[in-house]
């Protein structure tokens, strides 16, 4: 994962709807770590990397939904149940975003701190 992170990660969580054209409604899930450069998936439902999504969110102070076309940059995967330290998950980075949807996203999350790390549990994640 020799990419370069041009955005600072923030501690943001917020319920996400996640489009895919692997299947016909949109799924409800949280989102996590969110940058406007693109966000974290915590969930067992993994997507290849490079396939396109569709995450729909709302952002504290902002009535419409966000509406952002993104890419699957990585997939994380639990190696066995014993691994309560590793969240499964995939991160999403966003593309063709405009840029005042990125001015909003870094102004929400500007003061917010760095994600801390995760602990899976029986399929549920803490902080």
């Amino acid at each position: 994962m020799g990419d370069v992170r041009y955005e600072v990660r923030k501690a943001r969580r917020t319920d996400a709807e996640i489009i895919s054209g692997l299947w016909d409604e949109p799924l409800p899930m949280l989102a996590t770590d969110l940058s406007p450069a693109g966000l974290f998936i915590p969930t067992d439902i993994l997507l290849e990397p490079g396939e396109i999504v569709v995450a729909c969110f709302c952002l504290p102070g902002h009535r419409e939904e966000f509406q952002l076309f993104g890419e699957v940059a990585w997939v994380a995967m639990s190696r066995r149940a014993t691994d309560a330290d590793q969240l499964a998950g995939m991160g999403v980075r966003f593309v063709k975003t405009r840029p005042i949807e990125r001015l909003v996203i870094r102004a929400t999350v500007r003061d917010l701190p760095p994600p801390l790390p995760y602990k899976v549990r029986s399929g549920h994640f803490t902080a």
